[in-house]
Order: C-alpha cells, then structure tokens, then sequence
C-alpha cells in the first residue's frame, strides 16, 4: 500500500485533532484501540501496516495526530507546544470514544499515555519503546558520547530539515539496516518537525514524581536494536506498571514501520485477546 492510498483513509474531526479511524472487519467485543504516535510523525504512522492488520482482526481502531502534526492544527506554533498541549487533546478526544480504550503510545506517546493514566483510568496501555519515567536525559547523554551523528540528525529533524541523503542517518537512530532504500524513501512523508519545548519537558521529567501505574492492565514492549532507548529503560517502565517488559528482536525504535512489524502486531493481537477473552467481555456487559 503507497502512501498516497493511506493518507485517503477515513478521517474525521475532533475539536482541532486529525483523527484516523480504521474500522474492524467485523463486530467486535474488544475495548478501542487508540494509538498515540511519537516524536517526529503523525497518525499516519500507525495505518501504513498496524491498524489494517489489526482492524482485519476484528478490533475498532483510531489514531490521532498530536496538536501541530499532521493535518492537527494548534493555537500556538509547533515549537511552543508543551507536553501538557498534547496532554490535554489526548484527554479531550478520549472522552469522545463509544468506550474506554486502550491506550497504545509509542516513544513520546508513551510518556503522553503515562501522563494521562497519573489522572485517568483506561481499559488498558500498552507501552512501546516508551520514553522512561527518568525521561530523555540518559537517552540523550548516552547518543551524545557514542552517536553524536545520530543526535544530530534527530535535531536537525526537529526542525523538519530532513533531506534525502540524511534520510539514512535517521535510518540509524529508528530502523535496523533490513529495511530497504525503497522502503525508507517511501516513508520520507511520515516524518515531521517536532516541538523542541515538548522534548525538554521530557529531557527534564525525571525531576518529577513517578507514581506507579497498576491500576490498568499493561503491555510493555521494547526494540531489540533501538538506538533510543536501552533494555533497562524499557524495564524501568515495565516496573511502573508492575508488569515484565517483552523485547521484540531484531527491531529498531520505529517498530510499527519496521521490516518485521509483523512481529509487533501478533504481539498486540495476542495480548488483547488473552487480556479480554470474548466470555468476559459479554460478563462485563450483562453486568452493565
């Protein structure tokens, strides 16, 4: 599927926010899936293969673009929006859903879904390649002194200056080298400029409280070969959900454009299904 035929997918408007509704192949007694997407992209990350697979296996799936990403509009310009902007329009469009969903946040949209579940209840999270309660300190001083050419080319992409020849340096920050030239040409489209403000909130969170986060159910997964995010911190977040991490292999931190994204979204299916078996869910009902 070209990028052309993604972007065309039904769309619809809440308040400011894109969203990307993709419809499940038929009735389904799971709760919704919202996919949060992180730094650097929009919604449109989620439907080049997740949300077609999943929605093919009978689960009702939205996504939405953050303020300033995508076809999202903001008050303020993309540079002066703090994670508290994003905050609040992830907390304003979870209100709109039929039912609680759960919450799949990737990167910075784990530390975005992490923030909501602090004040909020949800049927579920999963967590992948999460920015960590810690936040992006480490990440960032460990980049800094090993791959200071992939920091680079990551703040270059803050300010949307991404050219085709630095196009395979972000391969090396997000992908592993299995994905082809053609493939990462194809996804240059889904890259965008991302608020500098918003990633010095996350640089600076680990001066804040992290209270655990067990009153949901939880899935936390990490990349084998994330240049990002280390083993430890994907446990780090695990331990805040009291849950153990799972580390997919062979994948870099953009795991749902990954060459074997395949891998993720078996995961997610069968978390899902094991986490709300259908009997349950008609108990959960007749309850109600």
């Amino acid at each position: 599927m070209g990028y052309s035929s993604i972007v065309a997918s039904s769309r619809q408007a809440s308040s400011q926010l894109e969203v990307i509704h993709t419809l499940p192949s038929q009735a389904s007694h799971y709760p919704p899936l919202l996919f949060v997407h992180g730094a650097y992209c929009a919604a449109s990350c989620w439907q080049v293969h997740l949300m077609p697979w999943l929605a093919s296996k009978g689960f009702d799936c939205y996504a939405i673009s953050l303020p300033g990403h995508g076809a999202s509009t903001a008050t303020n310009p993309l540079p002066m929006l703090s994670m508290s902007d994003y905050l609040a329009a992830l907390t304003e469009y979870v209100d709109t859903l039929p039912a609680s969903p759960i919450l799949i946040g990737h990167s910075l949209g784990g530390a975005l879904v992490q923030q909501y579940l602090e004040h909020h209840d949800a049927a579920g999270a999963i967590l992948l390649a999460s920015v960590p309660p810690s936040g992006l300190m480490a990440s960032s001083v460990r980049l800094a002194s090993s791959q200071p050419e992939i920091l680079w080319q990551l703040s270059q992409v803050v300010w949307g200056h991404i050219s085709e020849a630095d196009l395979y340096k972000v391969r090396d920050a997000l992908f592993t080298p299995h994905l082809s030239q053609q493939t990462l040409m194809d996804y240059m489209p889904l890259f965008q400029a991302e608020s500098m403000r918003a990633l010095w909130d996350l640089t600076l969170q680990g001066w804040l409280p992290a209270p655990p986060l067990t009153h949901v159910p939880a899935l936390v997964a990490g990349a084998e070969k994330d240049a990002l995010f280390t083993e430890e911190e994907i446990a780090e977040t695990a331990k805040r959900f009291g849950v153990n991490p799972v580390m997919l292999p062979d994948m870099g931190h953009a795991m749902m454009l990954e060459h074997n994204w395949l891998l993720l979204a078996q995961l997610l299916q069968d978390w899902v299904t094991r986490t709300y078996p259908a009997s349950q869910m008609a108990d959960t009902c007749k309850a109600t």
